[in-house]
């Protein structure tokens, strides 16, 4: 049974998680690092290093839930008093797909996770430390209008992140206390430009329990607050008191056109246009950027590639959950289209506004076809004959949108579906696949049916079940039209490279197999092409893969020599009469116990289970030999007619004498022989 800590504090307004941690191990008696190993990841030395992630993101370095149940605190509780509340709000993204990326570059540019800052009042009355008081900006107490410190009263030195001291507010360094009642007395013009701005912004910031703000024309949350920014840094809205330099304009200019932020963190790079320009949350929020600006900024970008946008409607498929609404509304790319298509990324039907008309509809017709079909199913008819019952369908298209409508669960329970006999591969693995083909062929469904069939033998069902996947939906969504600019008959290439480098790996093992070459400590396959091409025309991961699996191929045959070789061995020696001892076996093999266990570990366990029958056994010889010299010593001593001792017997038998005496086998033995 779970163990709870007895005492259970309630955690201050604005408390750091470490420092929260720090007080509920002063009440049950332990330490921080104490409490840290119970509930760090797989039981892991959490490093010193790494303390700092708890207040930034603690799912990275420890098991929330289990903090959670020990402290007997919600998890989204201990949750909001990290940083990682609100790198939700500014995401858009689920917890589990946000990237260590968003918040691990940059954010450390502003935020102190090297020292311990507090306010000796506050440390007195409250006994806690804020996580507001790291952020840099901050430099006042918005309570006691004092100033912060990081530094000892009494010895100078600076307090750690982290130590065990600051559980009972004392230096790290002498052991005195951190607290205090006297207070520096600030000028009025500091405390305005000072407390006012900084302190509410950062206030506002940590309260955040909403998006930071509505999307805008179709487009995520990064990408409205993208734009956002680059409207207010513009000339037509210059609201800002101070202006973000060129590079931070091309960060959040290239985050709008390509939704990719490379290495740096856009978290922080939106906490720093905040510090520097003065504007308030509210009013960020609040604020609509015009039609006009935004269409004029693609344009003047892309002025070749875009015509005639409007925004987004709502979403009018009957079963998605965000039906009369364009929250999840997703523009199908600023770079394809010159009509302003759309999609729904809750049940990822295209939308687009119809050409003569204007008219916002369903531009595939998917969902009146939808509403064909499902009579159909009621009467649990085959797919052959509602394809003869509708007409202007091909079979191609009706397996396209069944396919669908099982994903979807719109398929009537009683049914009897095909799709029921298939399973559904690993999301990385099913991606990785969708990733090859559409390097190789493009976005058209069509052709990637065709390609998969010939790479991955996929028929019309296992392809229809697996592209409609939402993971695959938002990777051939999200991935532009255009693959190459190479002259359409370059496109075979890929296919006969890889038939070629297929070949290729497959004689290599067969060759260095017969030479007795291959071996698994050398996993480089080297084959005459560059990995250049092999990256090139997209190829590389079948190229791993193709690896991989010889390798565990060429893995399996040199264990099966060891199989054999090790049972022939033990054989042996049994016949010979002699013992088997586990470093002979690994000589005889000419592999180590390291490498047969890593490989095969039935193999050693069965050599170690070989080696104990041999020792028993011995043993047994050893004393049945032992025996025999009693008896006779006894019948030496008979006929020379010389009394019968336990040192005569061990005189005259060569043994010694704790080995017949006390309770043992030879004792029992020898008491027999005198009986």
């Amino acid at each position: 049974m779970r163990e709870y800590f007895k005492i259970r504090p309630k955690i201050g307004k604005h408390e750091s998680l470490t420092s929260y941690i720090f007080r509920v191990a002063k009440l049950n008696e332990t330490t921080f690092n104490g409490i840290i190993r119970k509930v760090s990841l797989k039981n892991q030395y959490l490093q010193n290093s790494r303390y700092r992630y708890l207040d930034i993101n603690p799912n990275r370095v420890i098991n929330i839930d289990l903090l959670s149940d020990l402290t007997c605190v919600a998890k989204e509780e201990l949750l909001s008093q990290t940083l990682h509340p609100f790198e939700l709000r500014i995401s858009g993204e689920p917890e589990m797909k946000l990237s260590d990326q968003f918040s691990r570059t940059g954010l450390w540019r502003f935020y102190d996770s090297t020292k311990r800052w507090f306010c000796p009042i506050c440390l007195k009355d409250l006994k806690i430390f804020k996580i507001l008081w790291q952020f840099d900006n901050s430099t006042i107490c918005e309570i006691h209008n004092c100033y912060l410190q990081k530094d000892c009263n009494k010895c100078g030195n600076e307090q750690p992140y982290i130590g065990n001291q600051l559980m009972d507010g004392r230096c790290h360094t002498c052991n005195l206390s951190l607290s205090s009642n006297e207070k520096e007395s600030l000028a009025e013009d500091i405390l305005k430009n000072e407390t006012l701005t900084i302190n509410q912004f950062w206030n506002s910031f940590l309260s955040l329990n909403e998006p930071i703000t509505p999307v805008q024309f179709g487009l995520s949350i990064k990408k409205t607050i993208s734009l956002k920014i680059l409207y207010l840094q513009s000339k037509e809205k210059s609201s800002a008191s101070k202006s973000l330099n060129r590079r931070y304009k091309a960060f959040f200019k290239k985050m709008l056109l390509t939704g990719d932020s490379g290495n740096n963190s856009f978290l922080a790079a939106v906490i720093r246009f905040f510090i520097i320009s003065g504007i308030s949350i509210d009013q960020f929020r609040d604020l609509r950027v015009p039609e006009k600006f935004y269409f004029s900024f693609i344009k003047s970008v892309h002025r070749d590639d875009i015509v005639n946008f409007k925004e987004a409607s709502n979403c009018k498929t009957p079963w998605c959950q965000y039906t009369n609404k364009n929250d999840k509304m997703q523009h199908l790319g600023i770079f394809r289209t010159s009509r302003g298509d759309f999609y729904c990324s809750g049940c990822y039907i295209k939308y687009g506004y119809q050409k003569n008309t204007g008219k916002w509809i369903d531009l595939k017709g998917d969902i009146k076809l939808i509403k064909k079909i499902i009579p159909y199913m009621h009467l649990n008819q085959a797919r052959s004959k509602i394809f003869k019952e509708i007409t202007g369908i091909s079979p191609f298209r009706l397996n396209e949108i069944i396919g669908y409508m099982y994903v979807h669960e719109l398929v009537p329970v009683n049914y009897e579906s095909v799709y029921d006999k298939y399973s559904i591969p690993d999301v990385k693995e099913l991606l990785d696949k969708f990733k090859v083909l559409i390097k190789q062929v493009g976005r058209t469904v069509r052709n990637l049916q065709t390609e998969a069939r010939k790479i991955y033998g996929w028929d019309f069902v296992e392809f229809f079940l697996f592209y409609h996947q939402k993971e695959v939906q938002e990777l051939i969504h999200n991935t532009p039209n255009k693959i190459s600019n190479s002259p359409s008959h370059h496109m075979a290439i890929p296919r006969l490279l890889n038939s070629y480098i297929l070949r290729s790996l497959d004689d290599y093992i067969k060759a260095c197999r017969l030479r007795n070459l291959c071996s698994l400590d050398n996993k480089n396959i080297k084959l005459k092409i560059s990995n250049c091409i092999l990256f090139l025309y997209g190829i590389e991961q079948v190229i791993l893969a193709k690896k991989k699996t010889l390798l565990l191929e060429e893995e399996q045959f040199y264990v099966d020599i060891c199989w054999k070789g090790a049972k022939q061995y033990v054989n042996q020696q049994r016949n010979e009469k002699k013992s088997i001892n586990a470093r002979d076996i690994y000589k005889v093999l000419d592999k180590s116990d390291r490498w047969i266990k890593s490989r095969s570990p039935e193999l050693t366990l069965w050599i170690n289970k070989q080696v104990k029958a041999s020792l028993k056994e011995n043993k047994k010889k050893v004393l049945e030999k032992k025996k025999e010299k009693i008896e006779k010593a006894m019948e030496y001593l008979k006929e020379q007619d010389l009394d019968i001792s336990k040192s005569a017997i061990v005189r005259v038998a060569g043994l010694k004498y704790y080995e017949i005496s006390g309770k043992s086998e030879l004792s029992d033995y020898y008491h027999e022989l005198l009986r």
